[in-house]
């Protein structure tokens, strides 16, 4: 007999990207259609580099600004640095701690 279980263990980790992707629920009322990293599906998705607290690949010279209620159906990733997965939260609502704001639904 084969029995499977998952165990818990504290570690210490070096995070160094956190990965977000969150849908579009209100199409241009949240963000354009041209705006960075927004794809097909009205997904929003981004790599953040914690240390420079930057999102990875943004481009130059654009700006933007962000404000959209997610509610519980965002996905968040905390990656190393050769973005190997170290935790995920899915389909929940925006953490608090490292996405401006109060845990909840909104970025």
């Amino acid at each position: 007999m084969k029995i499977s279980v998952s165990v818990t263990e504290e570690r210490i980790m070096d995070v160094a990207y956190l990965y977000i992707d969150i849908p579009v629920r209100y199409g241009e009322e949240d963000i354009p259609h041209d705006f960075p990293f927004r794809d097909d599906q009205d997904r929003w998705k981004v790599h953040v580099d914690l240390e420079s607290k930057k999102i990875v690949d943004w481009p130059q010279g654009k700006s933007g600004l962000l404000s959209m209620k997610v509610c519980d159906e965002g996905t968040y990733r905390l990656l190393e640095e050769k973005k190997n997965l170290i935790a995920e939260i899915v389909e929940d609502y925006v953490p608090n701690g490292f996405i401006p704001g109060e845990y909840g639904d909104y970025i």
